[in-house]
């Protein structure tokens, strides 16, 4: 199987969706799971970024405690190595940080937003486990083995 396989079969097998929508020049990704009918399994659930990380975090962890979950992430840059540049906030770095470990962390971006030189990485950072890179009517995905789940 390889690699764009695997990630549509964890998509397909996951409980919940976890997405966002879409700021700017951040790719859809509504249109890249719709368009691989992956909305047939589990739930969509769009981040709240009007709460805290904190709060919307444990809402997910009481309604998704024993779930297979994934999480689609934007940001502006990312690198090979799972490091992912936001808006300069940190909502999704204390977000993430509160969550289960094997929930899997998905950075969507544009092939724009790839950078091919390693990214600085704060402690405070959270890697992501694959970028999924949308374009047009394709998509690639690279798995960044930054994490060990």
């Amino acid at each position: 199987m390889n690699d764009k396989e695997e990630l549509l079969e964890k998509l397909r097998e996951a409980d919940a969706i976890i997405g966002y929508s879409p700021m700017g020049d951040e790719p859809n990704p509504h249109e890249f799971l719709v368009k691989n009918k992956i909305f047939n399994s589990g739930r969509s659930i769009l981040a709240d970024k009007d709460i805290s990380p904190h709060d919307f975090a444990l809402s997910l962890l009481e309604a998704h405690a024993d779930e297979k979950v994934c999480i689609l992430i934007p940001g502006r840059e990312f690198d090979h190595f799972g490091t992912r540049h936001g808006r300069g906030g940190g909502w999704y770095d204390r977000f993430l940080k509160e969550l289960p470990q094997d929930w899997i962390r998905i950075g969507v971006l544009s092939p724009a937003q790839l950078s091919e030189e390693k990214l600085s990485r704060e402690p405070w950072d959270e890697p992501v486990d694959c970028l999924l890179i949308i374009e047009k009517d394709d998509w690639n995905i690279i798995t960044t083995n930054s994490r060990k789940i």
